[in-house]
């Protein structure tokens, strides 16, 4: 998994991953993960993008 992710990160714009990264989010929210959960997440792989 980890090793077809990074293919897949070098394989996108920096943009298209962002909105990424919106989206992955707003889901997190929509399946009521805690708020610092979806945070710590979704900034570690826009942080990765």
């Amino acid at each position: 998994m980890a090793l077809s992710y990074v293919t897949w990160d070098k394989a996108l714009p920096p943009e298209a991953f962002f909105i990424f990264c919106y989206y992955f989010f707003s889901y997190s929210l929509q399946i009521e993960l805690p708020n610092w959960v979806s945070m710590k997440v979704t900034t570690a792989l826009c942080r990765r993008g």
